[in-house]
């Protein structure tokens, strides 16, 4: 099991969670994966991880408890900054924070079809939803 490296794996928040503005657009705040990651409930935020499509590996989101803290969304892929072809880029998946409490989402990195084989990348996500 690999490690990520501290500059890949970040939390998005949206603008109103980080400032209280009402932007309607997501605002980076780039977070190592084993900090607490703060929510007001009922708002939403993106976990972002690297990501290499071409490679064939493909992230999975897991909640890791009983009860409805969080909801995971759809994830979508953004392409490198290089513009280069097999270059990696990254992946967000959007959270709806519902109900007070702490959960953990678990994000793996590894390809469908392999069976049996450990994850190349494992990020365990600790929220807290706050009231």
């Amino acid at each position: 099991m690999h490690k990520l490296p501290l500059l890949f794996v970040g939390a998005l928040l949206l603008a109103a969670c980080v400032t209280g503005a009402d932007s309607g657009g997501p605002v980076a705040v780039h977070a190592d994966a084993s900090l607490l990651i703060t929510a007001a409930r009922g708002s939403r935020f993106e976990l972002s991880l690297p990501a290499n499509a071409p490679t064939g590996f493909v992230w999975h989101h897991e909640v890791c408890a009983a009860g409805k803290q969080v909801e995971i969304g759809k994830a979508r892929s953004l392409k490198a900054s290089s513009g280069l072809l097999g270059a990696a880029g990254e992946e967000r998946v959007l959270v709806c924070a519902l109900e007070t409490g702490v959960v953990r989402i678990r994000s793996t990195y590894a390809r469908p079809w392999e069976k049996g084989v450990a994850p190349a990348r494992d990020v365990l996500w600790t929220i807290s939803v706050t009231p």
